[in-house]
């Protein structure tokens, strides 16, 4: 699963006011995070591949960067989330 999909939040350009207003550095900054997110997500599956093919790796590395993996994806799910919720009491305040 490419996280950048999973991210994907279908606003619609009228809702926002400052649509087209987001600061370029800000957008490659957090493309950056989503970019070191799935290294670590593609990193994981490659461990498991190279194990299941036979390959000496450590079952410890795989289990430690699968948890990596994880708390990556949840503290982003978490921080979607908020940006989500902060937009909604947004609208409901505005509107």
């Amino acid at each position: 699963m490419e996280i950048k999909k999973y991210l994907e939040i279908d606003f619609n350009k009228n809702d926002l006011a400052n649509y087209n207003q987001v600061s370029k550095k800000d957008n490659i900054e957090f493309s950056k995070v989503l970019d070191e997110i799935q290294d670590k997500i593609d990193y994981s599956d490659k461990l498991i591949t190279d194990y299941v093919n036979g390959k000496d790796v450590p079952i410890h590395n795989i289990i430690i960067s699968l948890e990596q993996a994880k708390l990556s994806v949840t503290l982003l799910s978490e921080i979607r989330n908020k940006i989500i919720e902060s937009y909604n009491e947004l609208t409901r305040t505005v509107g």
